[in-house]
């Protein structure tokens, strides 16, 4: 699992920033498609007597609504999506996991052949006061874990008695077999063998 902790959104901005107290565009991390993301996130708007130092206010959350959906890039296929969160009215954080293992998620991958597919990332966010929505473009990476064929496990594998005997000059061998002995370059060879009158036969081959 990808813990994907404290997002905060800046609502009239669309964009994911640092923090509260800092409204810098915030790096999301690299992303895998076999991913579960456990997201927390808080909500921003501009603090109209805020400062430097204290730029947004955090956006009640209490009857708050959330809707997450990751699209491919072609805006036609959802790949992942939630839309159930816990709500921590205290601090006003809205929690839950958007789960990137899906089978359209899957399915885009198994269709290309590249190692990364291009999304985007929604949040629409619905208030007592309207509608929010938030979208932030992000790179899945193929998991080969997840994909890969795995490798097969090694086994064990044996010589018959006859097979090993075969790749040997034993000092005594069995009836007719011969030795071939071959020249450095490989372009001359001779067959030993003895005969049934016990005669040393070398012959040459080409």
């Amino acid at each position: 699992m990808a813990a994907v902790k404290d997002l905060f959104v800046n609502l009239q901005g669309s964009l994911f920033v640092n923090g509260a107290a800092d409204p810098s565009q915030f790096l999301w991390p690299k992303l895998y498609h076999n991913d579960n993301l456990n997201l927390a996130i808080r909500f921003l708007k501009a603090n109209p007597t805020g400062s430097r130092t204290t730029p947004f206010t955090l956006v009640p959350i209490a009857s708050a609504s959330l809707t997450a959906k990751l699209w491919k890039a072609d805006n036609t296929t959802i790949l992942a999506q939630q839309t159930t969160w816990a709500a921590d009215t205290a601090n006003n954080i809205l929690s839950g996991e958007l789960n990137l293992f899906t089978a359209n998620m899957t399915t885009a991958f198994a269709s290309s052949s590249t190692m990364q597919i291009s999304t985007t990332l929604e949040l629409t966010l619905t208030l007592s006061d309207g509608q929010y929505t938030v979208q932030v473009p992000l790179t899945i990476y193929r998991s080969l874990n997840a994909t890969g064929a795995a490798a097969p496990e090694p086994e064990d594998q044996y010589l018959t008695l006859d097979q090993a005997k075969g790749l040997f000059a034993q000092f005594v061998n069995g009836a007719g077999r011969t030795i071939t002995l071959t020249s450095a370059d490989g372009t001359k060879k001779i067959v030993l063998s003895v005969d049934n009158d016990g005669s040393f036969t070398p012959s040459p081959q080409q």
